[in-house]
């Protein structure tokens, strides 16, 4: 790997606003032989590109998203590198995950059935092809929990 594949989403600014002010120039030039006032247009467009650029930095303090730029040269330990450094810069952002992985749906019927005296847990894990008491157990807490929250 010659550098990091990792890149920043602002990375793809820079070639854009490069290419709109080239543009700019040109016209300016095209419009001076009509006689144009390009020194207020200037001095509106100037106001435009700051607000513009604090607008940027505002989204840049709130969330900066990388991707991984991937070319002929990159391997799949290079992506994997990447991968792992972008999830720990996101890990230092990100608060600790305390949602479970189980699904919201079958937890809520989980709970709802089981409030029910003719539902166990070993009944529960039968009827819906949960694996174990245990894990029919965690998913009714888990409802339960949801049920709470509503």
């Amino acid at each position: 790997m010659v550098a990091s594949p990792v890149r920043s989403l602002r990375d793809m600014v820079k070639p854009h606003d490069w290419f709109w002010t080239q543009h700019f120039w040109e016209l300016l030039e095209q419009l001076k032989p009509l006689g144009f006032d390009h020194k207020n247009l200037i001095h509106d467009i100037t106001l435009l590109l700051e607000r513009r650029e604090k607008y940027l930095m505002e989204i840049e303090q709130k969330q900066r998203r990388h991707y991984i730029e991937i070319d002929e040269y990159t391997t799949a330990e290079d992506i994997e590198r990447a991968s792992s450094m972008i999830r720990a810069a996101q890990g230092a952002l990100r608060p600790p995950a305390e949602a479970s992985k189980r699904d919201r749906l079958t937890a809520l019927q989980c709970a709802v059935l089981y409030k029910n005296p003719n539902w166990t847990y070993q009944k529960l894990a039968d009827h819906l092809k949960l694996g174990s008491e245990d894990t029919a157990k965690r998913y009714v807490e888990d409802g339960l929990k949801i049920l709470e929250e509503t």
